[in-house]
């Protein structure tokens, strides 16, 4: 299916060095969402990356986008060194 497709190649696109940000952008309604929610989010969260270490953020916010993805980082960065410790 596409939607597999699309998960399969952003697992790719992540998994490797050459990338250290992606960002997933998109016409309102085409699925961003639930590729995020139901596919790329869970299998991040669950599987490890060999090359890196994958700290997986979703904002989903247009007006001071910076400001929430600050945010949203800092909420994902301490959680994530909880887990470890």
């Amino acid at each position: 299916s596409p939607r597999k497709r699309d998960l399969e190649n952003l697992l790719e696109r992540i998994s490797s060095t050459q990338h250290k940000l992606t960002i997933i952008h998109g016409s309102p309604g085409v699925g961003k969402s639930s590729l995020l929610g139901a596919g790329l989010l869970p299998v991040l969260k669950q599987t490890p990356i060999e090359a890196r270490v994958v700290l997986p953020i979703c904002v989903q916010v247009y007006i001071d986008w910076l400001r929430e993805f600050i945010k949203a980082y800092k909420k994902a960065y301490i959680e994530e060194t909880q887990i470890q410790e």
